[in-house]
């Protein structure tokens, strides 16, 4: 009779023990979906509020460009007054713009700083990038993100045409909005920056790797367009430094540019694992009273 006994109390312990690890698993996959929920959510507002920064940020100065050609397509033939124009459109600018200038249809070259040339002085506008762009355009855009020679920082031009006589243009500094950008996306666990549709860094909190060509975040656009996304929508990669990483994306412009949300990959498992040894603890106790409770139950 106390053999019998014995079984159903082994067999009682063995099917509570079952279900008190079946409960602490559910309540543990529960939690870590909650968390990867959660962090998802988290990141890809932040990788939305670095687009409406970007998008601030291009708007304002298409506007003060734009602002530039109607103002400067009023003037005479002489363009008298042109110097003063551009000087005090440069001293009401922020600070992020550089310079403020206009090129003309006759290879006449003014600046806010004073600095006026024309081909004569070995510099034609009509030659440049930025002329060439607003012209092909016919319209207000800018260019793709370079060094200043005068700034040393990554700048961008924004152009517009001066009716079909000239285009006007500004230089302007993305230090900035870099600064915001990283203000805006660094966590404990992640960090934002832009590269363009080929994988060139444009923002990093890493300053060496910014305006270079990068096989590591040109692999990662590639898989991006490709959709070679997990069930979370996330692409696991390494990172420059060998580290394992997941990447969350947004599209920022019509130019292919990306804002990529760089989290560590233990973020998920991290927030989880505490509540894990948690119930792990818990389960050992509650096995070892429950065998203890048994033993002196049935003696």
């Amino acid at each position: 009779m106390k053999s019998i006994t014995n079984k159903i109390a082994l067999m009682l312990i063995v099917a509570l023990c079952i279900s008190f690890v079946a409960m602490s698993a559910a309540s543990y996959y529960t939690a870590q979906n909650k968390t990867t929920e959660l962090v998802t959510q988290t990141q890809r507002q932040i990788l939305k509020d670095v687009k409406n920064a970007m998008d601030t940020f291009f708007n304002n100065n298409l506007h003060i460009v734009d602002s530039m050609s109607s103002i400067l397509s009023k003037l005479d033939e002489n363009r008298n007054g042109i110097d003063a124009i551009l000087a005090q459109a440069k001293s009401m600018s922020n600070k992020e713009v550089g310079l403020v200038y206009a090129g003309y249809n006759d290879g006449a070259m003014y600046r806010s700083n004073g600095k006026n040339e024309t081909p004569k002085d070995g510099y034609d506008p009509r030659a440049r990038d930025w002329y060439k762009l607003a012209k092909e355009k016919n319209g207000i855009t800018f260019t793709d993100p370079y060094v200043s020679a005068s700034l040393q920082q990554m700048v961008i031009s924004f152009v517009a045409p001066i009716k079909d006589i000239g285009v006007t243009a500004t230089n302007v500094s993305i230090e900035e909005l870099s600064k915001e950008i990283m203000s805006i996306s660094k966590t404990d666990y992640s960090y934002a920056y832009v590269v363009d549709k080929d994988g060139k860094i444009i923002i990093h909190p890493d300053k060496e790797l910014v305006g270079k060509d990068n096989p590591t975040t040109s692999n990662l656009v590639a898989r991006y367009k490709n959709k070679e996304f997990n069930e979370n929508g996330l692409i696991a990669y390494k990172n420059t430094k060998g580290e394992d990483r997941y990447a969350d994306f947004i599209e920022l412009n019509d130019r292919g540019w990306l804002a990529i949300s760089a989290m560590q990959k233990d973020v998920f498992t991290s927030n989880t694992m505490p509540l894990l040894k948690i119930q792990l603890i818990l389960a050992v106790l509650f096995i070892v009273i429950l065998s203890a409770f048994v033993y002196f139950l049935l003696k």
